[in-house]
């Protein structure tokens, strides 16, 4: 089909090359050929990767994804049996940060689940899937509310065993992750654990050096530092109440 063929094209084509109206008049067809429920894993797959080289452009482009509900078309894609696809998938939508709807559907628990259970397993599965879910969660979790998410459903057992890989890289993303997470008290609360403090430390004697002893060594200061008490927030708990209305009616 034609959306098929734009999305070979795509891949190989620099999008920056493209005009603004080429590259987002693009966006709607490679969302339909996601959809097609008779689509080939292959041809799904490389709809997913020109997806991914446009949504790298910026804000615009997410905001077009967005609109056209691409990010529940591409959820529903992290559920592949096929693995290229589901990781293709999972890429995408960690392009999809910062826009609000991709942090919206971040903040939801039930989301938050699926992306912590690919960070957990992926590590021993795949590790470029581990890499693309905990690296999303590690630019969106300077938003509170995803950072509470992270937290609140047993994130610490997913970025511990992250911490633990043997790929300097997937440690990195973790403890940057982690850091972001520890700047709120109630996520902080969840989060500061003897064992993540283990899993710090033992990271951080296995990473001696390169980008990851750095990331490393912020998290085991932000797990040590003595956090000022914060005051409560007597409006907090009714605006998360509203918050989870909001979402629940999306």
């Amino acid at each position: 089909s034609a959306a098929h063929a734009a999305g070979k094209v795509l891949i190989t084509t620099d999008p920056r090359k493209l005009t603004d109206d080429q590259q987002l008049c693009a966006i709607r067809p490679l969302l339909w050929a996601c959809r097609h429920v008779k689509a080939t894993d292959l041809a799904v797959f490389e709809q997913l990767l020109a997806l991914t080289n446009l949504l790298s452009l910026g804000a615009t482009a997410r905001r077009r994804v967005a609109v056209e509900k691409g990010i529940h078309a591409l959820e529903y894609l992290q559920f592949s049996d096929h693995p290229e696809v589901k990781r293709a998938a999972t890429e995408a939508l960690c392009n999809m940060v910062p826009d609000r709807s991709m942090i919206k559907h971040l903040s939801r628990s039930d989301k938050m689940k699926l992306w912590l259970a690919l960070c957990h397993d992926g590590v021993e599965n795949d590790a470029r899937l581990a890499s693309a879910a905990v690296g999303c969660l590690a630019m969106a979790c300077s938003d509170v509310d995803v950072a509470r998410a992270v937290a609140s459903n047993n994130g610490a057992s997913a970025l511990v065993a992250v911490l633990g890989s043997s790929d300097p890289s997937l440690a990195h993303r973790a403890a940057y992750c982690l850091t972001a997470c520890l700047e709120d008290k109630k996520a902080r609360a969840l989060l500061a654990s003897s064992d993540m403090k283990s899993a710090v430390e033992k990271a951080s004697s296995k990473f001696a050096e390169g980008p990851a002893a750095g990331a490393l060594k912020d998290a085991a200061a932000a797990l040590a530092r003595d956090w000022p008490e914060e005051e409560e927030d007597e409006d907090e708990d009714a605006d998360m109440a509203e918050l989870d209305e909001f979402l629940d009616e999306e």
